[in-house]
C-alpha cells in the first residue's frame, strides 16, 4: 500500500513596525508523508497452453510494485 499523507503543520506569523518602517514574517511547517510500501514476491502458476499474438507480446506477465510514499 502507499504511505500516508502528513498531517502535523504548524504556522508562524508576525508582523511590527520600528520607526514608521513595517514588515512581516511567516514560517510554515509541514508533515512528511509516509513511505511506500515494497512489492513483495509474485508467483504464476500455469497448468494450460497459452498462445500470443502480436510482435512481442507477453504470454504471462507477474509483477509485484511496491506502493508510493505519501504527501507531506
Amino acid at each position: 500500500g502507499g504511505g500516508g499523507n502528513g498531517g502535523f503543520a504548524v504556522t508562524l506569523s508576525g508582523s511590527g513596525s520600528f520607526e514608521g518602517a513595517g514588515g512581516s514574517a511567516s514560517v510554515s511547517i509541514g508533515g512528511s508523508g509516509a513511505t511506500g510500501g515494497i512489492g513483495k514476491h509474485a508467483e504464476v502458476n500455469n497448468y494450460g497452453n497459452v498462445t500470443t499474438y502480436g510482435k512481442q507480446a507477453d504470454g504471462i506477465l507477474a509483477q509485484s510494485i511496491g506502493g508510493g510514499g505519501g504527501n507531506g
